[in-house]
């Protein structure tokens, strides 16, 4: 069975490549697509993850 926290992450890395090369084309700047892979591939399904445990903790 896979875990909340797997499916959160997984929809995010998902989602960032898409976002990342949009942003590759709008702007023409690698950097910029590479931070998006960061940001919202790691460090935004871990922000969610945190929140969601800590919910969970609470209850």
């Amino acid at each position: 069975m896979v875990s909340r926290e797997n499916l959160v992450t997984l929809g995010f890395v998902l989602a960032a490549f898409p976002v990342a090369f949009a942003v590759q084309e709008v702007t023409g700047r690698f950097l910029y697509s590479y931070a998006t892979v960061i940001v919202v591939g790691v460090v935004v399904p871990t922000a969610i993850n945190e929140y969601l445990n800590h919910q969970r903790a609470d209850s």
